[in-house]
């Protein structure tokens, strides 16, 4: 008995005896197979755009997947090592690579599969986000308000040690939990949100303790306090055992409801490549072919905050808290290519500056403050994570001289005369200087 090869099936052959009577011949048969070679590129390889040289990752996961019935059919690891690997980029070069699938009974004609890279890390999020949702639900982080008139000092509306002591096992139990949720996923990050309502003026105890107006700085204040209450959140995160670096933080004043939310996001699909989920769909075809996967790092944003060069905790001092005029352009340069990357500029004290597509988590960038009237050019070399990063650039506000003059107002009198010369004296080997606040030159 023999099946002959096709489009579906491999050829094969079985023997068999006639037997006396109605008999049952079983033979088994082979789907067909079909040669694939895959193809790994980096997405702007091929553009013009800055980081089309960008190598590769050295080492990462993939896998291929049948489409309609979910099941894992291979899954490898790419490494420099591989001897395909190797030979491939030293003709296509370092972003780029190709290797052929093992068929391994696996890759039958007519079947369609999907090729994933970044799969673990996304499938981790989606899960760590379902379990703190559920978990939210029924817990939250609360804080004494800002306008309360019998706190002790305006930091108290930013501790999660609540001066109710029920409300404070609260906060407590809600940072426990959800620290315990996102140590169980150890490749998700997570978005610790802050966000207050709308106000027409800012509590003056508030205001004070940054040296603004409650009223014409209203938002800026309310921008801080949600900032605060954000970090708070994630520094108890911290002490609850979860890293730093997998803890982003982002704020929204006047949002419209005052909260913190916590938001639990894919990571790099491996720490040391920084490459985010990607995926394409193939059928099996009888004769050899090519699928191409474009690997694409995950990307960050940066909410750039510009500080001063006066070194405090907590930055505290007043000069931290200066808003930059609007205009003032802010750059960021790919730190070992050289390349002017993106920028954006300041507006009512905020810039915000968005990587979707342009900046890559992982990659060493320059952020620089272009010098202007009010502060010299400052540089900060820093290592993009994914997810909103906030960015301290401290520059250098300009300081202006200023002489101080003592007039008698009766200059014939003795007394005036010799207050005067005194006053001199003094003022020969003595100045008086101030701070620049952001003025014009």
């Amino acid at each position: 008995l023999e099946v002959r090869r096709s489009d579906s099936l491999a050829p094969a052959s079985l023997p068999f005896r006639v037997e006396k009577g109605e008999q049952t011949v079983r033979m088994g048969v082979q789907r067909a197979q079909g040669p694939v070679f895959v193809s790994f590129k980096s997405a702007r390889c091929e553009m013009e755009h800055w980081a089309a040289p960008l190598p590769l990752p050295s080492r990462f996961a993939y896998r291929v997947v049948h489409k309609a019935l979910g099941t894992i059919v291979h899954e490898a690891e790419l490494t420099d090592s591989t001897a395909a690997v190797h030979e491939a980029r030293s003709i296509l070069g370092r972003n780029a690579a190709r290797i052929a699938l093992p068929q391994d009974r696996s890759l039958f004609i007519g079947e369609t599969y999907t090729l994933e890279v970044g799969f673990e890390a996304q499938f981790d999020a989606d899960n760590a986000m379902l379990r703190v949702r559920r978990f939210i639900e029924e817990n939250n982080v609360v804080f004494d308000a800002a306008g309360q008139t019998d706190l002790l000092t305006i930091e108290q509306a930013w501790a999660i040690q609540h001066t109710d002591d029920a409300k404070f096992a609260a906060n407590r139990r809600t940072i426990e939990g959800v620290a315990a949720i996102l140590l169980e996923y150890p490749t998700v990050s997570c978005r610790v949100h802050g966000t207050t309502g709308g106000a027409s003026s800012a509590p003056k105890a508030l205001a004070d303790y940054y040296k603004l107006d409650s009223v014409a700085d209203v938002s800026r204040l309310m921008e801080l306090l949600a900032r605060n209450r954000a970090e708070a959140c994630r520094d108890a995160l911290v002490r609850a055992g979860v890293p730093k670096h997998r803890l982003l933080v982002s704020s929204k004043g006047m949002a419209g409801e005052m909260k913190v939310d916590f938001v639990p996001v894919a990571a790099m699909a491996d720490a040391a490549t920084g490459l985010g989920v990607v995926s394409v769909d193939f059928t099996v075809r009888p004769v050899p072919q090519d699928v191409v996967l474009r690997l694409d790092r995950a990307t960050g944003d940066i909410n750039v905050k510009l500080g001063s060069t006066i070194d405090d905790a907590g930055r505290k001092h007043w000069t931290h808290h200066l808003t930059p005029p609007d205009g003032t352009r802010v750059t960021v340069t790919h730190a070992a290519l050289g390349v002017l990357v993106s920028s954006g500029v300041f507006e009512d004290g905020l810039c915000y500056i968005g990587g979707e597509g342009t900046l890559y988590a992982g990659e060493e960038y320059v952020l620089a403050a272009e010098s202007d009237d009010h502060f010299e050019r400052a540089e900060l070399a820093f290592v993009l994570t994914q997810g909103v990063q906030e960015v301290w650039l401290d520059v250098t506000w300009y300081a202006r001289r200023i002489l101080l003059y003592c007039m008698a107002t009766d200059a014939a009198s003795d007394d005036s005369v010799e207050a005067y010369a005194r006053v001199q004296r003094v003022m020969k080997e003595n100045d008086v200087f101030f701070n620049g606040a952001g003025e014009g030159a």
